[in-house]
């Protein structure tokens, strides 16, 4: 049997997103949340307030978000010119405030393109990325390099915050470059996510932004960053899965913190390329029993048809053992002892339900009708 090759991994944390939310809905500074999860529509809603922002040239909807993947973020072509705007700022202030965004880049900018923009490029202040991939911020028209190049197709937590007169960028929970001092005009009548108002526009996948009326400090900065990340804690709590590129479960990890070594426990199905299922591993460690009695890697292997009948079952016992080949065997009731062939049971009478007879053989009723005629 061949096996199909996973070509596309989606791991769903279930709590995440959940928790994720929790924290910025509870900063009392927040003045607009767009977690960006619309599967369908024109337009992204403000969570917080009222600031919902129109969709521009169609954006990619449906991408796999930065915390959890069973949500999505936008994805933005800068060759479409796709963005998300409002004509009017979300935020006045000039100074006490924060923006922020998570951001997977897909490929440099043409020029400087706006993550996040609260005014305009003549008034205002955005997270933004240059042409050379380095993250930095607009204030006004002036680009402030953190000198930190951007991983293209990697996930980044990014914040734009100024307190008391003084700038700072944070890239995943640590200050990214220097501070700097230079303050913004009050912001003009603009709000972008993935493009400037002068019409530079970004590549990449946009997801959880947020605009705040106050500073954010560097532990709630670090805090926001650790809440979109998987810990070890959540990792043992959450229903994991993982499925192929046609959406067939292959692995999932159950919420009991179980682990062997540094390997967490799943369950492991594998598919031919018609879809049916040649094994299913429980307890799944490294593919191997640990010895006659354990009670990892128990593996039930099958085969099926062209038809996808199932033609041959091997008991995780008796892979365990001895080995087994499910092509070369009838199917099996687990559980029943090595290779005891399946026979159903009538409910009623109890008597076996074999088969029915080969081809070349009639029941006795059919042959004496044929010699009586």
């Amino acid at each position: 049997m061949r096996r199909t090759r996973i070509r596309r991994a989606v791991i769903v944390d279930a709590n995440a997103a959940a928790g994720y939310a929790a924290t910025i809905l509870a900063e009392t500074s927040l003045t607009a949340y767009w977690p960006l999860d619309e599967l369908t529509g024109t337009s992204a809603a403000d969570r917080k307030g009222t600031k919902t922002l129109t969709d521009v040239n169609s954006p990619d909807l449906s991408v796999a978000g930065a915390i959890d993947e069973a949500r999505t973020g936008v994805r933005l072509d800068a060759a479409a010119s796709q963005a998300a705007t409002a004509t009017t700022s979300t935020l006045s202030a000039t100074n006490n405030y924060a923006l922020e965004a998570w951001l997977r880049l897909d490929a440099n900018p043409g020029g400087t393109a706006a993550i996040i923009q609260n005014g305009t490029d003549a008034a205002g202040y955005a997270i933004a990325v240059n042409s050379a991939g380095q993250l930095g911020a607009l204030t006004n028209a002036t680009f402030q390099s953190s000198g930190v190049t951007l991983v293209t197709g990697t996930w980044h937590h990014v914040v734009l915050t100024r307190n008391a007169g003084t700038s700072s960028l944070y890239l995943d929970g640590a200050q990214a470059g220097s501070t700097w001092t230079t303050a913004p005009s009050t912001p003009g009548a603009n709000t972008s996510i993935g493009r400037t108002s002068g019409g530079v526009y970004l590549s990449g996948v946009v997801d959880e932004v947020a605009a705040y009326n106050g500073a954010l400090t560097l532990s709630q900065v670090q805090a926001h960053s650790a809440a979109g990340r998987s810990t070890s804690a959540t990792t043992n709590l959450a229903t994991r899965s993982r499925s192929d590129e046609l959406g067939r479960e292959t692995d999932v990890w159950r919420p009991f913190g179980q682990s062997t070594g540094t390997a967490l426990v799943r369950d492991n199905r594998v598919y031919d390329r018609l879809g049916h299922l040649t094994s299913s591993i429980a307890n799944h460690v490294n593919g191997s029993p640990s010895g006659e009695f354990g009670d990892d890697d128990l593996t039930i292997s099958l085969a099926s048809n062209v038809l996808g009948e199932l033609t041959g079952l091997c008991p995780g016992r008796q892979n365990q053992v001895g080995g087994c080949d499910p092509t070369t065997v009838p199917r099996t009731r687990p559980g029943t002892g090595p290779m005891t062939p399946w026979v159903a049971r009538s409910p009623r009478s109890h008597r076996s339900i074999r088969p029915p007879w080969p081809s070349t053989h009639r029941p006795r009723s059919t042959r004496r009708a044929a010699v009586s005629t």
